[in-house]
């Protein structure tokens, strides 16, 4: 019986190559596509499970309410991880993790400004499952100024020579000796490092005490012995903090705790302030899978309009099986093989067009994906598997269907559809062209978003900004001399100074203003700015004054707040009021300062999150960025300028440097990305819808060809034989319109939910939408429709 199903399969694809080609293309990108976000959710459900341990590896955070604001981060004291191995025997094991500044690393006449370093404790090792190439993992990091590198970075620096006991000097000041080669950490790790220091190092260099309770600014992680229960060690957290923060969750009105976080959650589903960058979220593994399933339904749904609208071409074959003794499950056997075959020949297909579009797909999305075949065979089963699941879908209604017809009918004349038949496919048609609607209109949504981000008045001036961070602590004391230096050149506007210019990640500090109580302390972002970096960023001082060299209180006692601290505070006339600084880490002493003016609202970071209150203070002591802004067009010969300037101004460490604009840019990558994926997959829908509808316009010309033969022999012009193929999947195109819309306003206001200030949705932006889709969806059916109309009609009526 197989071979006899094969004969008759191959026959019908030479006798019908036109519905093979359509219908083989169109299941080969849909598989195509679902492949590739297969191999996408794949990656981002594996990250950090890896670890030997991954089950048991928890992150420790803080949360509470501050100022009316629940706060949660990822963030944790240094005393937190040996604290918590001392007092509880669940705990295994633990590290902490500190962030190393981006200070250049040198070994001998090789120079880099290294961004992902990290001190970190011996237990490092313990905790998680990186593999130690070279060196112990008990001893690499125990010692202060002991370094453990990745194999990348080892290879950057000694260009195979043996790593090991080589010294490097970072920030030309501290000489580290490498003890240590660690694997390169995996694409689906959330913590990307080049190097580890050893913590010890962090104490000797800082002289702070080992127990900081009062400093959240690291990262700590824990491993839970076997069979313990994370739930009931979270229980024991609030007693934690009673014993080590019983002073601060008192002021915060005892709202203070730890709360444990699973690893492998941190990729997907942690939305925490501070996170490591790289992080994505679970929405978007929805939203691809949702967008893979469409695609291929819109496949499936061709497969099943071509084959049911073509069963009356089949007719007088069931109907001759029958009568020689054919039964029904034999014929649906029959059917569902074809189909089989057909899903077959386009995974063949669909992997050769993966491997064409995956270098396109790594590079947008910016990860390292691999076709894991090779490495995961199961794979192979799944996708075969897959592939079968996908040809029962598209063939089972075919061959119900077909394997239905009744032998007298069918000998006793032509078979007739029927209006059932009809209406189905309609309604498969109605189907696909929701979904392709609903994706246009979604790209052109986010496309909106993304523009609106890139227009919007951030209440300063990003453009033409250059940053330079400022490596030296000793350069703070310099400052008047070196921005005076910069300031020389022609083309520089203005120069500042501060410790986070906008597009940073500012302190996140406690203050009280006038007006409350320490037990009622509030949430403020901090920023340390000069006299200049108001003007300079042409923000605007809306009541007041700025800060001034003429007033030698201001570093000590002036502040400017922002209008949403005036607004939280009903403070109707801010200047004059005070705000209480926390003098210690203990939180015990405050010292007042006098706001002296308010700037206007401006953005610090993306347009997720909304603006919070805001202190600005004149702390010289605390710059880190050196503001500069140069004219329009200017940027090649001022960069030249600062890089043979910053050999003078600091001849120990090269010159390093970010655009302000390009720093904004990168907080909106991820929505960037999404926007794009979105745009292929939506394309590569309405090319499959559109195969499906070229293949049910040259049907439906097809099986009129007589009517249209008749019709033009009786006078019909081209455009009325035109306007009569493609009247009744226009009007398809419509109704589905009409029912994609709400779908796509609910899910795009969903995803604009989720920053603080969006773009409206346009309604026009649907019409658009479904505009685009009707135009390319009517060019397809007008090229059959045309060339129906041109045929000679003596052709068609001659002919039984």
């Amino acid at each position: 019986m197989f071979k006899n199903y094969l004969k008759v399969t191959l026959r019908n694809i030479t006798k019908q190559k036109a519905y093979t080609f359509i219908n083989i293309t169109g299941l080969a990108v849909g598989l195509a596509a679902c492949i590739l976000i297969f191999m996408y959710v794949i990656h981002e459900l594996s990250y950090d499970k890896f670890h030997a341990n991954a089950d048991r590896i928890y992150r420790i955070g803080i949360q509470g309410n501050l100022g009316g604001d629940d706060v949660k981060y990822p963030l944790s004291n240094l005393g937190t991880g040996p604290a918590m191995m001392n007092d509880y025997p669940e705990v295994q094991s633990y590290t902490r993790l500190q962030s190393v500044p981006k200070w250049p690393l040198k070994y001998k006449e090789k120079t880099f400004f290294e961004e992902n370093m990290v001190f970190a404790d011996p237990g490092f090792f313990d905790v998680f499952s990186f593999p130690l190439i070279q060196g112990d993992p008990e001893k690499a990091l125990e010692a202060p100024y002991s370094m453990v590198m990745t194999r990348d970075m080892a290879d950057k620096y000694f260009s195979g020579e043996d790593p090991l006991g080589k010294e490097l000097r970072l920030n030309n000041s501290h000489h580290y000796r490498v003890t240590g080669v660690i694997e390169n950490f995996p694409e689906n790790s959330h913590l990307r490092v080049d190097a580890l220091c050893s913590i010890e190092s962090f104490y000797v260099m800082n002289n702070r005490k080992l127990e900081e309770w009062n400093n959240f600014n690291g990262y700590t992680y824990i491993l839970l012995r076997e069979n313990v229960d994370p739930v009931v060690f979270s229980n024991k957290l609030p007693g934690f903090v009673d014993k080590y923060l019983a002073e601060m969750k008192k002021m915060l009105g005892e709202s203070l705790n730890f709360f444990i976080q699973p690893i492998t959650d941190i990729h997907l589903r942690s939305k925490l302030g501070y996170e490591m960058p790289g992080n994505s979220d679970i929405a978007y593994v929805y939203v691809f899978s949702a967008i893979a399933f469409f695609i291929l339904l819109i496949a499936c749904i061709n497969f099943m309009n071509l084959a049911t609208a073509r069963s009356a071409g089949r007719a007088k074959e069931v109907g001759l099986r029958k009568v020689m003794g054919a039964e029904k499950h034999m014929l649906i056997k029959q059917f569902l093989f074809e189909s089989m075959f057909f899903c077959f020949l386009s995974l063949i297909l669909a992997v050769a067009l993966v491997r064409l579009a995956l270098p396109l797909f790594r590079s947008t999305l910016g990860i390292k994906l691999i076709f894991p075949l090779a490495d995961m065979p199961w794979l192979i089963a799944a996708f075969v598997g897959f592939t079968l699941l996908t040809s029962l879908l598209a063939g089972s209604y075919p061959a119900f269907f077909l394997s239905a017809f009744q032998p007298a009918n069918i000998m006793r004349g032509p078979l007739k559809s029927g209006a059932s038949s009809s209406r189905f496919r309609s309604v498969l048609v109605v189907t696909q062209f929701i979904i392709s609607i609903a994706l246009v209109a979604g790209t052109g949504i986010m496309l909106g978003q993304l523009n609106f981000i890139k227009d919007k008045d951030l209440g300063f001036d990003k453009e033409n900004v250059i940053v330079i961070p400022i490596m030296d602590r000793k350069l703070r004391e310099r400052l008047p001399e070196i921005k005076s230096e910069i300031a020389s050149h022609s083309d520089v506007l203005a120069v500042c100074a501060a410790s986070d210019l906008p597009g940073g990640n500012p302190d996140y500090s406690a203050f009280v203003p006038e007006g409350y109580t320490k037990e009622e302390t509030q949430l403020m972002h901090r920023i340390n700015a000069d006299a200049e970096m108001i003007p300079a960023m042409e923000m605007e001082i809306i009541t007041g004054r700025n800060f001034s060299n003429e007033f030698s209180t201001d570093p000590q006692g002036a502040v400017i707040i922002n209008e949403t601290a005036a607004r939280t505070y009903g403070w109707e006339d801010p200047v004059g009021k005070k705000i209480g600084f926390y003098t210690d880490n203990e939180m015990h002493e405050v010292i007042d300062r006098t706001v002296v003016g308010v700037v206007r609202d401006f953005h610090v970071r993306s347009l997720h999150d909304k603006i919070l209150p805001l202190v600005l203070s004149n702390q010289n002591d605390y710059f880190d960025d050196i503001g500069v802004r140069i004219k329009a067009g200017a940027l090649s010969g001022t960069l030249d300028f600062l890089k043979e300037k910053w050999m003078t101004i600091d001849p120990n460490r090269p010159f390093n440097y970010y655009m302000l604009d390009s720093k904004f840019s990168q907080l909106y990558q991820k929505d960037a990305r999404l926007s794009t994926i979105i745009g292929y997959f939506t394309l590569f829908a309405i090319f499959v819808a559109c195969l499906g509808l070229y293949g049910m316009a040259s049907f439906m010309a097809e099986k009129r060809s007589k009517e249209i033969g008749i019709r033009k022999t009786l006078g019909a012009s081209v455009p009325n034989i035109i306007v009569l193929i493609s009247k009744d999947v226009v009007k398809l195109i419509l109704i589905a319109a009409l029912i994609a819309f709400p779908i796509a306003y609910y899910t795009l206001n969903r995803w604009l939910a989720g920053f603080a200030y969006r773009t409206d949705i346009n309604p026009l932006s649907f019409l658009y939408s479904a505009a685009i889709v009707f135009v390319i969806g009517y060019a397809t059916i007008a090229f059959q429709s045309v060339k129906a109309a041109l045929s000679n009609p003596v052709d068609a009526i001659r002919t039984e």
